[in-house]
């Protein structure tokens, strides 16, 4: 059974043409390594199957990316990294920033933060991590400021107690909803859950292992 975590929120603005994306679309979450060079390597090979990574989460053990195959997104590059101190994260996501690539995942495993590259060519011009406490409310009053701004969130992660979100500015995103529901961790609930969803014209983006829960974010064109 499903949870709705965050409401689903209407966009002021309104990330790229809407016929990126279609109402079937294949997607998969594979587990990987936490050495980096193993996992530069992993992620490359499916990559050059057509695959897109948008997502990335820890779940105590190993990490796992979220891949969809979105061949008009226009990726004309990628890259992954790790940060050991907040200052070296804030310091490494606006340099990655400024070189053209867009932040589009984080995890935190407890000691280190992973942040998730693309680059696009109409890429974003800001970003945001966002602290919050973990409840419905809580996540939309901590980030619709920016979501005014041209903000969109493209990724959620947790420390402590807090829920983390992880925002970038793109003025001309047709993006005009997103939400986060969270679902058991099984194969068949988040296989019917993700699938029912893109059905309607959702697409899954930023995700998390918690618990026993997996926790989807979506965009809506």
């Amino acid at each position: 059974m499903k949870k709705i975590l965050s409401l689903c929120v209407v966009m002021i603005v309104s990330l790229w043409a809407v016929s990126a994306f279609s109402q079937t679309m294949y997607w998969e979450i594979t587990e990987h390594s936490t050495d980096l060079d193993i996992l530069r390597e992993e992620i490359s090979e499916y990559i050059e199957s057509g695959l897109v990574p948008v997502g990335i989460s820890y779940d105590n053990m190993q990490l796992h990316v979220l891949y969809i195959e979105a061949p008009d997104l226009g990726v004309d590059g990628w890259y992954i990294e790790w940060y050991d101190t907040p200052n070296g994260l804030q310091n490494g996501i606006t340099d990655m920033m400024n070189e053209g690539y867009m932040a589009s995942g984080i995890t935190y495993t407890g000691d280190l933060f992973y942040v998730l590259y693309i680059y696009l060519d109409h890429g974003a011009t800001a970003w945001q991590l966002v602290p919050s406490a973990k409840n419905l409310n809580a996540v939309q009053n901590a980030i619709q400021p920016y979501v005014n701004q041209s903000y969109l969130p493209v990724g959620i992660t947790s420390l402590g107690r807090e829920y983390w979100t992880l925002l970038v500015q793109i003025p001309e995103t047709t993006v005009q909803i997103w939400l986060i529901e969270s679902y058991a961790a099984n194969s068949q609930v988040l296989t019917r859950n993700i699938d029912g969803n893109i059905a309607q014209g959702y697409v899954p983006w930023g995700f998390m292992y918690r618990d026993n829960e997996v926790h989807i974010l979506y965009w809506g064109f």
